[in-house]
């Protein structure tokens, strides 16, 4: 009514409305019941919170409201909160000056292209669905968007930030600055009070020529950069990786650890995105090298099983002491016997009568040095196989690991330098340690190995020894 007064006009141009708020079990609230008050919910959960479990509901759906549903959206929203601490955290050190920079596209990294057309596919999705108000699609949209922002572009490219590497470590900071911006401003209307402080202490201090409100900013434009095929690539690359992984886990084999190779059975469109992410691919897996073979031969075992139902019917009572026979084989007898079934004529087991080839089935096992996992029609292969060379690197990655961690431990902040001193009594160790001090001083700031008293003690266990580690800032 003011609305139509004063401004001749009403006060929106849709209204929509679910049909009831129910329970987090569905169940009705009740006045002499169980209930929640507004004002008790805004003060637990937070405005932001509720604003997000009822644009998360489907409009046709009821919605359900809890403090349990709350506790998970705020689980959720963290993710995106995490991603904005994180880039906070590295610039207050270097301070990347991008007020007005534009990168040369040419030379920005491929996940800094990745990235930039993922929140364009973002933007585009967002936007359709704010002309349908339709708010559901967006919430998950989010979702998904914030676990590839943090469990992958952060994650694949956290090295970026605190090497100081030029023009690629700014490019990495306005690729993951553009990323958070274009969030605040696609979200805003869902959950406008962390966008509004993440705009006023991120974007304003960095582009002082904004608007003074992410309310007040102009709704982003959905614009592609050329290179959607990224996005395809993107996907299968990570599904190599999470099956690698998977194998390592399967296998116990530590993430520290390095690995000889990966070969990759695959076809063209897995084997260029595997080339553009290949250094990607490595660090992730933690393997030397990745190789591309058709050839199963290489990485399994052959042998044989019956197919009961076509030798049942011909060798009658004798089919167990055949399959008898075959478990019996040696390895030289059971690549004979593949041989004739792989040739397809007549098969000959002594002690039997002449046999046709489909009374048999291949069966592929994995050799010992490999682990092997099927992806589609495709395989990844692991080579386990573990050298000293191997297991020395991987003990020193995670010493090199472990100190990171008394570092945290200690107190220390991301970029203080330190004093550090090693001890162990264990030759192996010891050795491995006098070998490797340069890399591990690089990799954890360290300025002195000179011994000190005083400072931040710890003792690390490893399956050689122990080693007793002294920290204190220089």
């Amino acid at each position: 009514f003011m609305s139509v007064v004063l401004e001749g006009r009403a006060p929106y141009e849709k209204v929509m409305t679910y049909e009831s708020v129910v329970k987090e079990d569905g169940g009705r609230f009740h006045k002499s019941g169980y209930m929640i008050k507004f004002d008790e919910a805004a003060e637990k959960m937070g405005a932001d919170t509720i604003r997000y479990l009822y644009a998360s509901a489907p409009i046709q759906n009821n919605v359900r409201f809890g403090y349990s549903l709350g506790d998970e959206v705020k689980r959720k929203l963290l993710g995106f909160w995490n991603a904005y601490v994180f880039y906070n955290t590295y610039a207050s050190i270097d301070n990347p000056k991008l007020d007005g920079y534009t990168p040369d596209y040419s030379k920005l990294n491929i996940t800094d292209k990745w990235l930039l057309e993922r929140t364009a596919s973002f933007v585009k999705s967002a936007n359709n669905n704010y002309k349908n108000y339709d708010l559901s699609p967006i919430v998950k949209d989010f979702e998904v968007y914030i676990d590839d922002l943090t469990n992958w572009y952060i994650r694949i490219n956290r090295r970026r930030f605190w090497k100081n590497s030029g023009e690629d470590q700014l490019n990495a900071y306005y690729s993951l600055y553009t990323a958070i911006k274009t969030t605040c401003q696609v979200m805003a209307p869902i959950i406008p009070f962390m966008t509004e402080h993440i705009w006023q202490n991120l974007v304003r201090e960095t582009e002082s020529s904004e608007a003074i409100s992410v309310q007040l900013s102009k709704f982003p434009t959905p614009t592609s950069y050329g290179s959607e095929e990224l996005l395809d690539q993107t996907q299968k690359v990570r599904d190599i990786i999470y099956l690698a992984q998977k194998l390592r886990a399967e296998h116990q084999i530590k993430v520290k650890q390095p690995l000889s190779k990966m070969i990759l059975k695959a076809g063209e469109d897995y084997q260029k995105a595997v080339e553009n992410f290949a250094q990607i691919i490595k660090d992730e897996i933690n393997v030397k090298e990745i190789e591309f073979d058709t050839n199963e031969d290489k990485f399994n075992n052959k042998s044989l099983t019956l197919n009961f139902r076509k030798a049942g019917a011909v060798l009658k009572g004798d089919v167990n002491k055949l399959k008898n026979r075959l478990l019996e084989m040696n390895a030289d007898e059971m690549k004979d016997l593949v041989a004739q079934v792989e040739a397809q004529g007549e098969v000959v087991v002594e002690g039997f009568p002449t046999l046709s080839f489909d009374m048999f089935e291949l069966k592929l096992t994995p050799k010992e040095e490999f682990a092997i996992a099927n992806l589609g029609n495709n395989l990844v292969v692991l080579d386990i196989e573990l050298t000293d060379d191997l297991v020395k690197e991987g003990i020193l990655r995670e010493l090199i690991r472990e100190l990171q961690v008394a570092r945290k431990e200690a107190g220390l902040n991301i970029d203080d330098r330190i004093a550090l001193n090693l001890e162990t009594e264990n030759p192996t160790l010891k050795s491995l340690i006098q070998e490797n001090m340069l890399a591990i001083n690089t990799e954890v700031l360290c300025v002195s190995n000179e011994k000190f008293d005083g400072g931040f003690e710890k003792k690390l266990d490893f399956d050689d020894g122990e080693i007793i580690v002294k920290i204190k800032k220089q």
